[in-house]
């Protein structure tokens, strides 16, 4: 709601200013509109700001009142045009004329400013009451998350409203007086257009809202804790999995296991069989495909539904209850540990068994108890990973005790771990899961006819070891005589030693291209080294991947050499340059440089940080927390 009025703010203004400038004093009604406008415009500002500051009441108060006094205005107006000089397009009738848009838009955005102050003042309403109930009160949380839904549901009113606010633009005439202010209004617009892709996004979201929620009925994730320390394909070794049953927006019921509880119990049954791939087999010696290992594929969704797939598989050979018992999982959540501790900023340290987790021990503390401390308190290594469940049990009691006012900045926090990979969600309904992916949260290998690169490691094992890893990208491309040539360079340091923690580095790494991108060379990998193409999302990707190994205190390089396919390079030859950089979640990159010479001189760029254009040069850096896109016209 913030971003939607900041960009509804900026729009506010301008065309209250372009009003103020044009209504027109010099008659007694042109005077009463132009006082009427002058006061339209107080009001709404008033709204506007009440809306930013969460007063939904007053500000739906004031919209109103903007809103009769437009259409007060609209009605002055009309008296001028009704004048026989303007009738007769003697005097003034253009401009009049678009006066009367003008204030007509205005009346329009005080009614789409007062359906956003009835949407906040009800979604508050009913937010409120439902955080004022018992998690045990199943009917009140029922009828408080019905009248949630109800409210969001007026996003697509509102979105409807912009476009009839963009409309009515679009019918203004730049003629006259008001031909100095088309630049304004080409602003308007712009802003009007940021603001109904915040709606549509908002209409998407509200589509699958009540299977993420669970509500009317509940939903049960299969929930997947990566450990990045160990980095695998889709954020990390699949160390930790449970069982999360969600209802009306609470985790009502988290289960958590040793994924090893579900892989030993399977390999000793001879009826469970399932080859895995290549890599697996030759440098993790197993001649199974078992859970822990089942986030092979840096698609999201396809190591989802494997996961869902061989969770199933295992846990029928399972003799606990709680984990053969089997639900229909609505889909896979996948967490890494910089989630947890992120959200440990918002509800502050917890204690478990006298030891007290907080945002800067989380990750190492909880590695130790786990696989070392355990040992001195008599806790089995069957049982040593209880600790996390009650870990996640004392965050959800924090969570649940966070006043109302907290809400916003939880919801900001969701959205960067969103942005960032370290949640990650799959939903195996279709429809579902498109819109999922239509809203940036699924982790899928994107689609797309531009230049393209995701790096996907797989430490393959060498414990913990991507704790100590400095990697560091470099990006070259440059234009030849035959096309686009590209040289990637993957820089790795090992910075750590031999401990129970970590050793020396072992790493099946794949690299990501343009489909029909051609291999010139590839140096740094000791083994295995492979060309191939996978297909995701109905469109293949050329892969090159090998294994390498690192000792502790030395240090490696990748250097592949490819010439780009030749689409890439006709849209070179066209005027635009565009390049889509996905980041391995769970990945920590210190720095991605990207160089690039072209026979032309560009002209903009768009994506990168600190970019510096020199003559036919482009260089810069990639922010390397989230995916990253850039563009060069020329």
């Amino acid at each position: 709601m913030s971003k939607f009025l900041k960009y509804f703010g900026g729009s506010l203004l301008i065309l209250i200013v372009i009003i103020g400038v044009w209504l027109w004093p010099l008659f007694g009604a042109g005077r009463r509109a132009y006082l009427l406008a002058s006061d339209a415009k107080i009001n709404l500002e008033q709204s506007l700001n009440l809306l930013k500051q969460n007063s939904p009441e007053p500000a739906l108060a004031y919209a109103d009142r903007a809103g009769a006094e437009f259409k007060s205005a609209g009605a002055d107006l009309k008296i001028l045009q009704a004048n026989w000089l303007i009738k007769r397009d003697l005097f003034g009738a253009s401009e009049l004329k678009s006066a009367v848009v003008l204030v007509d838009t205005g009346q329009k955005i005080s009614a789409a400013l007062s359906d956003a102050a009835t949407l906040s003042l009800n979604f508050n309403k009913a937010l409120s009451a439902a955080s004022t109930l018992s998690l045990n009160d199943s009917a009140g949380r029922q009828a408080s998350f019905t009248s949630i839904l109800e409210a969001v549901n007026k996003v697509d009113t509102l979105k409807s409203e912009f476009a009839d606010i963009k409309s009515s633009l679009n019918d203004l005439k730049f003629d006259g007086y008001l031909k100095g202010y088309e630049a304004d209004i080409s602003l308007l617009k712009t802003k009007l257009d940021d603001g109904e892709q915040l709606l549509t996004y908002a209409s998407t979201l509200k589509s699958i809202l009540p299977l993420l929620i669970g509500y009317p009925a509940p939903s049960d994730y299969l929930l997947v804790l990566q450990n990045s320390g160990e980095l695998r394909p889709t954020g990390g070794f699949v160390g930790t999995v449970g069982v999360a049953r969600v209802n009306m927006a609470w985790p009502e019921k988290i289960s958590i296991h040793d994924s090893y509880h579900l892989d030993m119990p399977a390999s000793q049954n001879k009826k469970f069989k399932t080859d895995p791939p290549a890599p697996i087999k030759k440098y993790l010696g197993t001649d199974n495909w078992y859970l822990r290992d089942s986030n092979w594929s840096p698609d999201f969704p396809t190591a989802a539904a494997k996961m869902i797939w061989l969770y199933n598989a295992e846990a029928v050979y399972n003799p606990d209850p709680e984990i053969n018992n089997l639900p229909k999982f609505t889909g896979v959540v996948a967490i890494t540990p910089r989630f947890v501790t992120d959200f440990l900023y918002l509800v502050g340290p917890v204690k478990v068994n006298g030891v007290e987790y907080n945002k800067d021990n989380f990750s190492t503390l909880l590695e130790a108890e786990v696989e070392v401390n355990y040992k001195d308190k008599g806790i089995s290594q069957w049982d040593r990973k209880k600790v996390i469940g009650s870990i996640i049990e004392e965050i959800k009691t924090r969570l649940a005790a966070l006043p109302i006012e907290t809400y916003p900045e939880i919801l900001k926090t969701l959205s960067l771990e969103i942005a960032r990979k370290n949640f990650q969600i799959y939903s195996g309904a279709a429809g579902a899961e498109n819109t999922i992916q239509a809203l940036g949260w699924g982790g899928e290998i994107k689609p797309g006819s531009d230049d393209y690169l995701a790096v996907i490691d797989a430490n393959l094992a060498a414990f913990k070891t991507d704790l100590v890893m400095v990697k560091k990208y470099n990006y070259q491309i440059k234009e030849t005589a035959v096309g686009l040539e590209a040289t990637l360079n993957l820089s790795y340091q090992h910075t750590g030693g031999f401990d129970w923690k970590t050793t020396r580095y072992r790493s099946y790494t794949r690299v990501y291209l343009p489909v029909g991108a051609e291999l010139i060379s590839a140096k740094g990998f000791t083994a295995d080294l492979a060309t191939t193409t996978e297909t995701y999302n109905n469109q293949a990707k050329s892969v090159i991947g090998g294994f390498f190994s690192i000792e502790p205190g030395q240090s490696a390089n990748l250097e592949i050499k490819y010439r780009l396919p030749e689409n890439i390079y006709n849209q070179l030859k066209q005027g635009t340059y565009s390049f889509n950089w996905q980041k391995q979640a769970g990945n920590n990159i210190a720095a991605f440089n990207f160089n690039a010479n072209f026979y032309h001189a560009p002209q903009t760029v768009v994506g990168l940080d600190k970019s510096a254009i020199k003559a036919d040069q482009v260089s810069g850096q990639f922010k390397t927390e989230t995916d990253n896109s850039l563009k060069i016209n020329f």
